[in-house]
């Protein structure tokens, strides 16, 4: 529900499935600005030694971080969570 209407509909399964995303956490010397600046890259948090991405295609992203890191490391990828999912769709208006 979002403003009093329904956005989407399903199990969390099913609603974490509608938004596409990754998350990736990992230790790097890439600036955040450079990170915000690739290819679907939607937020950029560091926090001490580790930087949270979220990012449309995570394939694309890191492939993209290795290239300017190549000491990246503890590299961390998974699926958006119900919380970005329901972000992404209330964001994007999209409608079930």
């Amino acid at each position: 529900i979002d403003r009093g209407a329904v956005v989407v509909a399903g199990t969390p399964n099913e609603i974490k499935s509608r938004a596409a995303g990754k998350r990736i956490r990992c230790t790097t010397s890439i600036a955040v600005n450079a990170i915000e600046s690739l290819a679907g890259v939607t937020s950029v948090a560091r926090e001490r030694s580790m930087t949270d991405i979220a990012t449309t295609n995570g394939e694309v992203t890191v492939r993209a971080l290795l290239a300017l890191d190549p000491n990246l490391a503890n590299l961390e990828i998974s699926s958006a969570g119900l919380e970005e999912a329901f972000l992404a769709l209330t964001q994007s208006k999209e409608v079930a």
